[in-house]
């Protein structure tokens, strides 16, 4: 892997070859950042490969030392910005749809939000994006937004900042699973739309808590394992081999 970097005493920029000697094999290495990383360059002894670009003298000349310390006879380069990614696009996607999907069969529902606009939903929240910015993403309003999220078990920490003290609401209520907003007005003296709120975050918290919070863990685990993957894929690009090869660093003129 090569980053171009600039001399003080050139207007001409060089190539700082980071030699790979690390930890693992640099087949595994490679395989770990690729996969999925789109159009890539591979060059072998004497050849290249059909999609790539012809050698130079200066690129031979990087790739026969890269490969007198890896003992690998390949060399891959990357050449699309890309992230790459161990959790593939589509199977993040299925596993939301199929979360989703079970949330939906086993659990009420207030929104009649397809399945792609709640995975938006989802997506959007753990991106940390505000109800407004989600509705724009998702084609919807906010209000909906909050809808879907609470159906989604994606309660934020000030929902629960209601006038209505949710204890109170609770013990309001016959079936905390399913509270009436009407009972819960009468008998806290309260405003219906008050009421109404605090009954929607009581119902899903009451649902989080009954399902031990397994649906909410099914959507982080997937979106950490993928955000994970990018974290670590762009630290390899960016630096993993220097601290591999501290003070072998070669310096070549183009």
């Amino acid at each position: 892997m090569f980053s171009t970097v600039w001399s003080p005493t050139s207007s001409t920029p060089s190539v700082s070859v980071c030699m790979l000697a690390f930890r693992v094999s640099s087949t595994v290495f490679k395989r770990l950042v690729y996969d999925g990383a789109g159009s890539q360059q591979t060059f072998h002894h004497g050849h290249t490969d059909s999609h790539s670009t012809p050698m130079d003298e200066k690129t031979e000349e990087l790739r026969d030392i890269f490969q007198s310390v890896t003992d690998d006879d390949t060399i891959t380069e990357s050449q699309a910005d890309t992230h790459g990614s161990l959790t593939a696009e589509p199977a993040v996607e299925e596993t939301l749809r199929d979360t989703i999907t079970t949330m939906r069969d086993r659990l009420a529902f207030h929104t009649d939000l397809d399945t792609a606009t709640l995975v938006t939903v989802v997506r959007q929240f753990y991106a940390g994006d505000a109800d407004d910015a989600i509705a724009a993403a998702a084609d919807i309003d906010a209000r909906t937004v909050r809808y879907a999220r609470l159906d989604l078990h994606l309660v934020r920490d000030d929902d629960a900042d209601t006038p209505l003290p949710l204890d109170a609401v609770r013990d309001a209520v016959a079936d905390p699973t399913d509270p009436d907003p009407d009972a819960v007005a009468d008998a806290l003296d309260a405003a219906p739309e008050d009421a109404a709120a605090a009954c929607d975050v009581l119902r899903a918290k009451t649902a989080i808590q009954r399902s031990n919070d397994r649906y909410r863990a099914e959507f982080e685990n997937v979106l950490r394992d993928r955000a994970l993957t990018e974290r670590l894929t762009a630290t390899v690009h960016e630096d993993g081999l220097d601290d591999a090869t501290d003070g072998q660093e070669t310096d070549v003129d183009l």
